[in-house]
């Protein structure tokens, strides 16, 4: 217990220092004049740069050299866990295709659905069993125009 006090005391001296320069968070009502100066969210911005990071993130794996012994390692746990009994008992549908491939320090993955609220359900099942198979996930649902989804994952060692 007296370790979580000393934590709440660290923190609130962090917050009266944050305050003091000015840079301390502030409660919100949501109001009007709370909003004021904010941009307006833009959904097509926002999916813009997913699609720029998505790409950045193929033409880095792409060019990732390739560990065979760690690569390995890692598509067959990723594999494993994919069909996983923490997946299967959590997540209502599988992907109806997956691929995994492992480089150096990152792997790429992708899984299909035919229903976009399976690929959400299954991928939150799938990332809360990944444990430590990678250090860092970047995940994205791509809905395709025949209706299907694609969840795109990059992990990193």
């Amino acid at each position: 217990m007296a370790a979580l006090e000393e934590k709440v005391q660290r923190i609130a001296v962090s917050i009266d220092r944050l305050a003091a320069r000015g840079a301390a968070p502030s409660a919100s009502d949501g109001s009007a004049e709370d909003r004021a100066g904010m941009e307006p969210f833009d959904q097509e911005a926002a999916n813009a740069r997913r699609e720029q990071t998505r790409l950045d993130y193929a033409r880095r794996f792409a060019e990732d050299g390739v560990d065979h012994a760690w690569s390995a390692a890692a598509k067959t746990d990723l594999l494993a866990k994919a069909a996983g009994d923490h997946v299967l008992a959590n997540a209502p549908a599988m992907p109806d295709k997956w691929d995994v491939d492992c480089r150096s320090s990152m792997c790429q993955m992708t899984f299909d659905f035919s229903d976009a609220s399976a690929a959400t359900d299954w991928t939150d099942a799938y990332m809360a069993d990944m444990g430590n198979s990678l250090a860092s996930v970047w995940t994205s649902e791509v809905r395709n125009p025949d209706g299907t989804t694609t969840v795109v994952m990059y992990g990193f060692r």
